[in-house]
This record gives structure tokens, C-alpha cells and sequence, in this order.
């Protein structure tokens, strides 16, 4: 049985339970925009919700301004079930205000959850940040699909956009994309962005092979759209295979998308610090919600 297979027959037999979300949220604009997303989420599913609020500190401290604090944040966790009470009155809501850190707290929340769902304060039209958004920090070690939701987010009625490499660490992301997709009735938007390597030789002349390299990147790209219509041969799928930096031809393709779907092709903590993660990049600017599913991950 291959990885999309098992992934497939892990999502019948959990067919029959609620999914689980974990909204991690300080109850701000952007965190609406997480509930918004959530309740236009909720047509048709059936959902449970955690939404949590992580307070700084090493325990609970029932004195002061600490205590001032704790009653604030639970007063706001209060409006955020409120909220989604109102906007999908079918979705079974808890909340829950911590102490800690706030990411690894999070992280280990996260653990028990279907989907993890973050909003963001930064946006597509946004200028560069030298310093990692809260959202990118939460899904650098998250174990579980997650979403960020930009802050502007509206609905779309475009396709879901996945990047893909096709080898096997994203076969996650594949799945969580092809079902978003049918669930929504939306095509899918296949792309796979490569960047040709000049192999140099000792003597400084290069020796490329364009044509060749292009082709065995589109029939890698070919077989994976094939893949993915058999396996659901009513979902309509758009294969675009693009010679350019990965970001900018995701970021292309995701204009007027419902949602972006990524892998994270097994990158380390290490890997991330000295290679240039295309999910990184992207959700620091986030034109639409994005969705990044771990590498090897079960997702339901």
C-alpha cells in the first residue's frame, strides 16, 4: 500500500469522529480571521474546537497584575466561543487560557489535533520582517497540519493550490489537498517549481543539459497528476510546471486561491536554519490561507 493509499484508508476509518481543531489565538483581529475561516470551514463537517490563549508566566500566579491578566484573557476566550457559537452554531466549542511559552505550549497542544488554526497579522502587501511572524515560529515544529490565516482573509472561490515535489515526503500534503479540494468543489492546482544547478567542472566550463533535466522534471510532474486522478478521478487537476524560484511561482499561482496547501519535505530544525524553506517564505507573507502538512504526517 503506498503513503497516499494509507493516508486515504486512515481518513475512512476516522470518517466517523468529529475533526479536531486547536485554534491558538490572543482573541485580536487576526485570530478572527481564524474563526471566520473556521465557520466557512464548518459547512458540511462535522467539528470540535479547542481554542486556547497562552498567557506568559511558569504556572498559574492568582495575585496582582498576573491575576488581572488571567481574568482579561479569560473574558476574551469568552467573546472568541461567543463568536463561534454564532457564526457555526454546530461546531462544539471549548476554551482554555495557559501559562508558558507560548509556541512550545502550543506545539504540545497540537499533538491531539486534526488541524491546527493561526491567524496572522502579515499579509501579502506587507514589507519583510528580519524577525520570524508567530505563525512561521508555531508551524517550524508543529506535528500536525496547520493553517495560518492572514488577518484580511475573505473568502475565495478559487482552487486549492499545492506545491509538490512528488518524492514521497509530501505525500501528506498531497492528500490533505486533494480532499480540500473535492470538499469544496474546487479544481486543483498542481505545481511543481524547479530550479536548474550548474554542475561546474574542474576546468570552470559547465555541463547542463536543460532539455533533459525539463523533461524528467515534467514526467515526475506528469506522474503525480496521473497519481492523484486515479485515486480521484472527479477532482479536476491543472499540473503547471514552472522553471523559477519556488516562491515566486507559488505565490503566482496562488492568486484568487481558496487555500495553499505545502509539504515540509522533512526539513530539520537544522535544515531550516541553513536552507531557504519555500514554506517559510510563504507564510511570512501569506496572500491566502496557507496550509503546511509535516512530512510523513497522518492527516484526517
Amino acid at each position: 500500500m503506498s503513503t497516499i493509499e494509507q493516508h486515504t484508508a486512515e481518513r475512512t476509518e476516522s470518517a466517523g469522529r468529529p475533526q479536531r481543531l486547536l485554534l491558538a489565538t490572543d482573541g485580536g483581529l487576526a485570530g478572527v480571521a481564524a474563526i471566520r475561516w473556521i465557520a466557512e470551514r464548518a459547512a458540511g463537517r462535522v467539528m470540535e474546537v479547542e481554542a486556547v490563549r497562552v498567557l506568559p508566566g511558569d504556572g498559574p500566579d492568582l495575585t496582582g497584575a498576573a491575576a488581572a491578566r488571567m481574568v482579561d484573557a479569560n473574558g476574551t476566550m469568552t467573546e472568541v466561543r461567543d463568536l463561534l457559537h454564532h457564526l457555526a452554531p454546530t461546531v462544539a466549542v471549548r476554551t482554555e487560557v495557559l501559562t508558558g511559552d507560548a509556541v512550545r505550549t502550543l506545539q504540545r497542544r497540537a499533538e491531539h489535533a486534526d488541524l491546527v488554526v493561526v491567524g496572522t497579522n502579515r499579509g501579502a502587501r506587507g514589507i519583510p520582517h528580519l524577525v520570524a511572524s508567530f505563525a512561521t515560529r508555531l508551524a517550524d515544529g508543529c506535528t500536525r497540519p496547520m493553517v495560518v490565516v492572514p488577518r484580511g482573509w475573505i473568502p475565495s472561490s478559487g482552487p486549492v493550490v499545492l506545491g509538490a515535489q512528488g518524492d514521497g515526503s509530501d505525500d501528506g500534503a498531497i492528500e490533505f489537498a486533494t480532499a480540500e479540494a473535492a470538499a469544496l468543489g474546487r479544481h486543483l492546482v498542481l505545481v511543481h517549481a524547479w530550479r536548474l544547478a550548474a554542475l561546474a567542472a574542474p576546468s570552470g566550463s559547465v555541463d547542463l543539459d536543460r532539455d533533459a533535466v525539463e523533461h524528467a522534471e515534467s514526467d515526475r510532474l506528469s506522474e503525480l497528476s496521473d497519481r492523484i486522478r486515479i485515486r480521484h478521478p472527479d477532482l479536476r487537476v491543472a499540473p503547471v510546471l514552472d522553471q523559477d524560484d519556488p516562491v515566486r511561482a507559488l505565490v503566482a499561482a496562488s492568486k484568487g486561491a481558496a487555500l495553499m496547501v505545502l509539504g515540509t519535505h522533512g526539513l530539520t530544525a537544522v535544515d531550516r536554519l541553513l536552507l531557504s524553506s519555500v514554506s517559510r517564505e510563504l507564510l511570512e507573507r501569506p496572500a491566502c490561507p496557507i496550509v503546511v502538512v509535516p512530512a510523513a504526517v497522518e492527516t484526517v
